[in-house]
C-alpha cells in the first residue's frame, strides 16, 4: 500500500473497507499527534487525535481540491487545537517531547536534551495560541508561510507578523532565563 497516495486511501476506504483508512491513520497519525501536542499540550492528546481522524473520514467528501489534502488535515489539526484550548485553558498543559522517543542516547545525553525541550515547551506555553501555532506549523513542521497562511485562513503578512512578535517574545523569554540565541 506504500505506492497509493493519501488521497487514493481516502477514497478507497470511502468505497471499500477500513484496511485503507488504517493505512492512512498510520502514515498521518504521528504528524497529527505532534501538532496536537505541540499546540494543545497532551491533555486528552489521544481523544484530540482521534477527532481529527474522524473529521477528516467524515469531511473527505466535502474536499474541494483534492490537491490540498495536507493543508485541509493541518487545518482540521489547528481547529482541534485550538477548540481544546478554548476549553480547557492551557495553565496545567504538559507537551511531549519533540523528538523521537525510540532513539538511543546516553543519560547525559537524555538529560541535556530533556533539559533543552523542557525549555522549548515552557517557552511555547508562553506564547499566545495564535503565535504558538504559527511557530509550530513553520519552525517545528517546516511548512511554507502561504502554506500557514492557508491553513489558519489569514494573510501571508498575518503569518508573517505573528512569526516575527512569537520570535521575538521566544528571544526575550530565553534572555530571562540566561540563555543567549
Amino acid at each position: 500500500m506504500e505506492k497509493i497516495s493519501d488521497i487514493e486511501l481516502l477514497k478507497l476506504s470511502k468505497n471499500t473497507n477500513q484496511e485503507y483508512f488504517r493505512e492512512f491513520y498510520r502514515r498521518n497519525e504521528r504528524k497529527i499527534r505532534g501538532t496536537l501536542s505541540r499546540v494543545a499540550g497532551t491533555t486528552h492528546l489521544d481523544d484530540l487525535t482521534q477527532e481529527v481522524f474522524i473529521k477528516i473520514w467524515k469531511g473527505f467528501a466535502k474536499l474541494r481540491e483534492e490537491a490540498y489534502l495536507s493543508t485541509w488535515i493541518y487545518r482540521l489539526t489547528m481547529n482541534v487545537a485550538f477548540d481544546s484550548l478554548r476549553s480547557d485553558g492551557e495553565k496545567d498543559k504538559k507537551n511531549i517531547p519533540l523528538e523521537d522517543e525510540d532513539s538511543v542516547k546516553s543519560d547525559t545525553d537524555i538529560q541535556s536534551d530533556y533539559h533543552g525541550k523542557d525549555m522549548v515547551e515552557k517557552a511555547l506555553k508562553t506564547l499566545s495560541p495564535e503565535h504558538k501555532a504559527v511557530v509550530v506549523l513553520h519552525d517545528l513542521d517546516e511548512l511554507l508561510i502561504r502554506e500557514i497562511g492557508e491553513i489558519l485562513k489569514i494573510s501571508e503578512g498575518t503569518v508573517k507578523s505573528r512569526l516575527f512578535h512569537a520570535r521575538k517574545n521566544l528571544r526575550e523569554y530565553f534572555r530571562k532565563e540566561g540563555i543567549e540565541l
